[in-house]
C-alpha cells in the first residue's frame, strides 16, 4: 500500500502469462503484462482487480510495483 497521498507515486499490482491463442497447445514467447491494481485512490484503488483470459494462459506470475497513477509501472520487484 502507497502510505503517502499526493506524492504522484502509486503502489501497483501486475500479473505477467503467456497465452495459446490458437488454442492448439502451442503457447506465445512473449509475456502479457497488465496492472491489475493501483492504490492511487484509497482505500479500494482505481483499476479492476479481476482479469478474464479469453485464451488458455501459462506461466502465471505477479510482482509488485510503484508508478504513476495510470498504471504504468517507474521500478518493480522480481516476477514471482
Amino acid at each position: 500500500m502507497d502510505t503517502v497521498d499526493g506524492d504522484g507515486w502509486c503502489g501497483i499490482a501486475q500479473i505477467g502469462y503467456l497465452i495459446d491463442a490458437d488454442r492448439n497447445g502451442v503457447y506465445e514467447t512473449h509475456r502479457h503484462v497488465r496492472s491489475t491494481e493501483t492504490d492511487c485512490n484509497p482505500p479500494f484503488g482505481d483499476q479492476s482487480g479481476w482479469y478474464k483470459s479469453n485464451y488458455p494462459i501459462t506461466q502465471l506470475s505477479g510482482r509488485s510495483c510503484i508508478g504513476y497513477s495510470d498504471g504504468t509501472a517507474y521500478a518493480c520487484d522480481s516476477w514471482r
